[in-house]
């Protein structure tokens, strides 16, 4: 209270809160106006980094508080007559000064987080030099000896600035050494100087190098250590700078992160493409993509194999896709699979076979980690005709050994009679020309099932199952389920529900759909080009080359069609008369002509894996903390 008085904060102060909340000068916006009876103006964020003037004047504000590198970048003509403004976290330049006093009441303020940001101000004129911070507010300085702070130094010596007051903080949480190294206990000078105060006090070692003037004032004018440079980059700064850079407005936002086995922050910035499309309306925009004949951006160039081949994921060109699909659509149709459907039985099998070894010696088991294991032993049995040993050994890291899979078959091959295997099929298939196709490309499709058959896969029967877990009730009913089918089927204890009985469990299907819903394993934007004519979508006029673009999270989350509980997971919702009106909106494999080639083999992994798992084991979490979180 004593600092917002001495700033002269009053009831008729209507101050433009433009600091982040991270940043200490935050805290006079806030608490000074409001404990002082006055008004807190909020413009809203674009404001900020587009035009702060506008702001001002829109809301009459009379108080702003800004770093001095910013205001060297503003127009002092543009803000409110007399504004009183607070510049700081940084040394005040004289022309800068100059530049505002001559129209605004500037007053270069000095402090830090740890000083509870005000330590002291200084009213600017013209004919004083400006390095000058002025008096304490609420706090009193001192100038010491940077090598020894026992010791204070002359009056216009330069030296350390110590600030003492009892309003200081009072260490660094959880970093002791650097807490001993700025929080001092009363120096000699000043239990000498037999000095007693109201309060207790404290002082703070600033690292600012500062001289008392012959007025009395502090001056500031940099660091103790020449080699250190102190930058202030905001968020929003950056986002501004950025922005500036793009050739169109786009919407991003810039986010500090902590990477995955870093120490070190990073700053992140997320943007939307300038030509890039995204806010029309779901439902116009999944009943175009379904229709349209759009073209995929050049985005899709980087999911090529070995950066070269077409493959039917990443090519752009529409007639090369259609030969692509065409020559394989036979062997993704659930036909085809359900005749190779005793090899996902083989790994199944062994799945639980390893499960249960690991339960009897009561060991904890990564969900994750095993859902890997078993899809990519099943893709690559079906693929290449031989398991690879990911559930035996617990590979984490999987080499590439297509090519050489290739060669071997192809050495070896003879027609044994057998049940085909993927890599059986591609090895038969021709190019546009009629000639068998070459091993680069019969790669590029055993390395469509390998790479985009797999990892999504595991990540989609991860999902379902911890939603399960999370869900003890839903667990046992489908349990339940599934238990009551083996039965009527009269199977053995080993033998596996085929998926055409499976298929048919209402629960069990909730279940899984609700997951592929909710958490779908492909969560990119997926763009695609508006064709050479214009298109119209809703009320949205898309001129040609713009790219149209749109998240199945998102899409699947659409509360028209799921209902405002969109974001819960919640299977009975596919047990509801208007369930079938549901699975026109879900996007988790895409629509169309360029939807998801491999949807019917997921779904295959994921009702015999989903049902086998239940059918064995109770299990819980071994913490609570660890439910999933969905965004």
């Amino acid at each position: 209270m004593h600092q917002a008085q001495i700033l002269k904060y009053s009831e008729n102060s209507r101050t433009l809160q433009n600091c982040p909340l991270i940043f200490a000068g935050a805290i006079p916006e806030l608490l000074f106006t409001l404990l002082r009876g006055g008004s807190l103006c909020i413009p809203k964020q674009e404001d900020r980094v587009k035009d702060l003037s506008a702001g001002v004047r829109h809301f009459q504000s009379n108080i702003l508080i800004i770093s001095s590198s910013s205001a060297a970048i503003q127009d002092p003509t543009k803000f409110e007559p007399r504004q009183t403004l607070l510049m700081g976290s940084e040394p005040l330049p004289a022309h800068t000064a100059r530049k505002w006093t001559a129209l605004h009441d500037n007053n270069n303020g000095y402090g830090s987080t740890e000083t509870n940001t005000v330590a002291t101000c200084f009213p600017c004129n013209t004919a004083v030099a400006h390095q000058s911070v002025g008096a304490g507010a609420a706090h009193q300085y001192w100038v010491g000896d940077a090598l020894n702070y026992d010791r204070l130094v002359p009056p216009g010596w330069l030296g350390e600035v110590v600030v003492e007051g009892y309003a200081l903080a009072s260490c660094y949480l959880n970093n002791d050494a650097a807490s001993l190294r700025a929080f001092l206990k009363s120096p000699e000078w000043y239990t000498a100087m037999g000095i007693t105060r109201k309060h207790p006090t404290r002082f703070f070692r600033s690292g600012d190098l500062g001289r008392i003037a012959i007025d009395g004032t502090l001056e500031v004018p940099g660091r103790t250590d020449p080699l250190q440079v102190k930058l202030r980059l905001e968020l929003g700064e950056i986002e501004a700078v950025t922005l500036s850079g793009l050739s169109k407005p786009s919407p991003l936002v810039a986010e500090l992160i902590l990477p995955k086995g870093s120490d070190r922050p990073s700053i992140a910035i997320f943007l939307v493409a300038p030509d890039v499309i995204q806010d029309i309306d779901a439902g116009m925009l999944v009943e175009h993509v379904s229709l349209s004949s759009s073209q995929k951006s050049s985005w899709y160039d980087t999911w090529r194999y070995a950066g070269s081949t077409e493959s039917v994921f990443a090519t752009q060109d529409q007639t090369v896709h259609q030969f692509l699909r065409k020559r394989v659509t036979k062997l993704y149709s659930m036909s085809s699979l359900l005749a190779m459907e005793n090899l996902i039985d083989n790994v199944l099998e062994l799945s639980i076979h390893q499960l249960h070894s690991r339960a009897s010696r009561s060991e904890m088991i990564r969900l994750k980690d095993w859902t890997m294991f078993f899809a990519y032993e099943v893709v690559s049995t079906l693929a290449l005709g031989h398991t690879t040993g990911f559930l035996q050994r617990d590979f984490e890291a999987i080499s590439v050994w297509i090519d050489g899979a290739i060669a071997e078959r192809c050495r070896t091959h003879q027609d044994s009679g057998e049940k085909p295997d993927f890599l059986q099929y591609f090895l038969a298939i021709l190019d546009a020309n009629g000639d068998a196709a070459s091993d680069e490309k019969v790669a590029s499709e055993i390395g469509n099932v390998l790479g985009a058959g797999a990892d999504t896969t595991a990540t989609s029967l991860m999902a379902t199952l911890k939603y399960l877990i999370e869900s003890p009730d839903d667990y046992r009913r489908v349990q339940q389920e599934v238990d009551d089918e083996h039965r009527q089927l009269n199977l053995g204890t080993d033998q596996a529900i085929l998926y055409v009985e499976l298929s048919k469990l209402p629960l069990l299907s909730a279940v899984i759909k609700e997951t592929l819903r909710l958490h779908p394993a492909i969560v990119y934007q997926l763009p695609r080009v508006c064709p050479a004519a214009s298109t119209t979508i809703g009320s949205y006029v898309i001129p040609a080359g713009v790219n149209i673009s749109m998240s199945a999270a998102a899409v699947n989350r659409f509360c028209d069609a799921f209902g405002p509980d969109a974001d819960s997971w919640r299977p009975a919702r596919w047990l509801e008369k208007e369930s079938q009106m549901l699975d026109a909106c879900v996007m988790t494999f895409g629509k169309g002509s360029r939807s998801c080639l491999g949807k019917n083999l997921a779904l295959l992994e994921m009702y015999k894996c989903v049902a086998s798992f239940v059918r064995n084991f109770d299990i819980e979490l071994t913490r609570e903390e660890e439910r999933i979180q969905s965004y």
